[in-house]
């Protein structure tokens, strides 16, 4: 969970803040975003084609597992299952092709976004770690 108190250019999770946006939503939630520098690296289910609320054109986006969910950082109230789609989808589909799979990859400049609506966390595609 993010404490209310962090601030750009601090480290949260071996990560640097690179930046802060969050409001208070009610008692005990905040909306907003928070961006990160850092390598990640995390493993789950890798899904090209992705449907994001109304969209008809799915964006490749994974789905980290429950081993590896804690190395990446989520807003206090944020009960969502841990995903994200990716900023960089040329080379995420170039690299792990069209089909659905259970990779190891390695991620930065993670988003962490928690608003009332239809958005998602996002990163970078680095590159894929052999399982």
């Amino acid at each position: 969970m993010i404490p209310l108190e962090i601030q750009q250019k601090q480290q949260f999770l071996g990560l640097d803040v690179v930046k802060v946006d969050l409001h208070p939503f009610d008692e005990n939630r905040w909306v907003g975003e928070v961006t990160f520098d850092g390598e990640v690296t995390v493993t789950g289910t890798y899904k090209p084609n992705t449907l994001i609320g109304e969209s008809q054109q799915g964006s490749p986006c994974f789905y980290v597992d429950k081993r590896t969910e804690n190395q990446l950082p989520r807003l206090k109230g944020d009960e969502r299952f841990m995903w994200f789609c990716f900023n960089n989808s040329q080379a995420v589909l170039d690299a792990l092709g069209t089909v659905e799979k259970d990779v190891k990859i390695v991620i930065d400049e993670y988003k962490t976004i928690y608003i009332p609506s239809d958005v998602t966390n996002t990163a970078t595609f680095v590159r894929s770690v052999s399982r």
